[in-house]
C-alpha cells in the first residue's frame, strides 16, 4: 500500500485478522463480505505530523468466482480506515475506498 502525502511517497506494511462470510454455499459465483482489523506501519507519519504506526479496520463486499475446484476469483469493493486510536496528538483517520479482486490457490 502507498499514501501519496506529498514528497517523499510513504509505503506501509500492515496485516489483518479477517473473517469471511459467503451468503450462498454452492455455485460458481459467490457473494462474499469481509471484514477484518489490524495494525499498519509507515515509513512516514500518516497523515503528515502524527504517527507512523496505525490502526486498521476494513470491511469488503463482493464475489468469490470459482474458475477451478481450486482456484478462485474475488472481486469487490473495499473501505478501509486508518488511524491511530488516539495515539498520536490528535486522530484525524484516513478513509480509503478501493476496488479489489485477487486470486486464490487452494490445494
Amino acid at each position: 500500500m502507498a499514501f501519496f502525502t506529498g514528497v517523499p511517497t510513504t509505503w506501509a506494511l500492515g496485516a489483518n485478522i479477517m473473517y469471511e462470510h459467503h451468503f450462498a454455499a454452492s455455485g460458481r459465483v459467490l457473494p462474499v463480505w469481509k471484514l477484518g482489523a489490524g495494525a499498519l506501519h509507515a515509513t512516514n507519519p500518516i497523515p503528515e505530523g502524527e504517527t507512523a504506526f496505525n490502526f486498521t479496520v476494513l470491511t469488503a463486499l463482493g464475489v468469490d468466482v470459482m474458475i477451478t475446484e481450486k482456484n478462485v476469483l474475488f472481486l469487490g469493493y473495499r473501505f478501509h480506515h486508518v488511524s491511530n486510536a488516539n495515539i498520536g496528538n490528535v486522530n484525524p483517520g484516513i478513509n480509503v475506498h478501493t476496488i479489489i479482486w485477487g486470486l486464490s490457490f487452494y490445494r
